[in-house]
């Protein structure tokens, strides 16, 4: 990502190197990220936004801030850090986040999908894994949007999206046609179908407890929409970082929850996952069902003698856990469809 100190930096500088001009572009969309308080506050004095959106506060990077409250502090920089008059997109549906409405005296659009807002989605249904259908409402009026990427978390970001273009005074109906385009970036989301008649939900660019959750979530109705009944969902969740003390308690509560979707299969890997297998199994899941890897490596080699046609499997887990060797792995020895 090019969302740090250096790496935003060299996101602005594309646009004057290798002959191009700033004065050829119409709009920079950039990512500022921020592990530490402070960080974003200097992001936005490198390039102060017209337009900032804030998705969501949630428990990561808990090892170096501490506290929920002091992510949302850290967070709630970059609407500080906004040009006089710009645009404050925020996420109705968290509290943390819509309490920096107070923080910014220009214009604020909301958007969300439990809470009423300014950009809202009705009508919701999934259509199958990696498609959702829904209507799309903002101020300047509603239309019939699809997007193909799996899980409400990728709706909402959808809605955020759509908060932006209308802020932009974009129609619906283009916002519409946009998001019909959309596509997974690599490792986030991307459903992958195997010759061998089973199905990979690759998200293993990586992970946090309500991340995770999420898309187990998405795994289990997705699997309800399939054409043919899966044979069994594998939820393969490599260790989250970064979550500071809590971190063993936050795996159990995890893997307490998984086991309450009733997936049929739970693979941990590495470090504090072993606590999310363990929170499955104090939840009521068999023994035979769950299962804990010391290193990515082992577990990809017990994948590829488990995976068997009909299965729709998850693979998630942080950055620095390489769960993606997983899918390398598959991709190895199993043909794509």
């Amino acid at each position: 990502n090019f969302n740090s100190e250096l790496g935003l930096p060299l996101s602005v500088l594309q646009m004057e190197s290798a002959g191009r001009s700033p004065t050829q572009f119409d709009t920079a969309v950039l990512e500022m990220g921020m592990s530490m308080a402070g960080e974003l506050t200097k992001l936005c004095r490198i390039a102060p936004p017209d337009i900032a959106v804030e998705l969501g506060v949630l428990p990561v990077h808990l090892e170096f801030l501490g506290t929920i409250e002091n992510i949302a502090a850290a967070k709630a920089e970059l609407i500080k850090g906004l040009k006089p008059g710009g645009t404050a997109i925020l996420n109705a549906d968290d509290e943390r986040v819509l309490a920096m409405r107070k923080l910014h005296g220009g214009p604020v659009l909301t958007f969300g999908l439990e809470t009423q807002a300014d950009v809202m989605a009705t009508e919701i249904k999934s259509v199958h894994l990696g498609l959702t259908r829904f209507r799309l409402h903002t101020p300047l009026g509603e239309a019939v949007a699809e997007l193909p990427m799996p899980g409400r978390h990728n709706l909402s970001n959808a809605l955020a999206a759509a908060a932006v273009a209308t802020s932009l005074e974009i129609a619906p109906a283009v916002i519409a046609r946009a998001l019909r385009e959309a596509t997974a970036s690599e490792m986030r989301g991307r459903v992958l179908k195997f010759a061998g008649g089973f199905t990979v939900v690759d998200d293993s660019y990586n992970s946090n407890p309500s991340a995770l959750l999420s898309m187990v979530r998405t795994v289990m109705e997705g699997g309800s929409t399939r054409k043919h009944k899966m044979e069994r969902t594998i939820v393969i969740a490599g260790e989250m970082l970064e979550l500071g003390p809590e971190s063993a308690a936050l795996h159990r509560e995890a893997g307490s929850e998984i086991a309450r979707l009733k997936v049929d299969l739970l693979w941990g890997i590495r470090g504090h996952a072993r606590e999310l297998v363990e929170g499955a199994r104090e939840a009521g899941m068999d023994a035979g069902r769950i299962q804990f890897f010391e290193t990515v490596e082992a577990a990809a080699a017990a994948l590829l003698g488990e995976v068997r046609k009909g299965d729709l499997i998850l693979v998630k887990g942080s950055r620095g856990v390489r769960t993606d060797k997983v899918i390398e792995a598959l991709r190895e020895r199993f043909a794509m469809s």
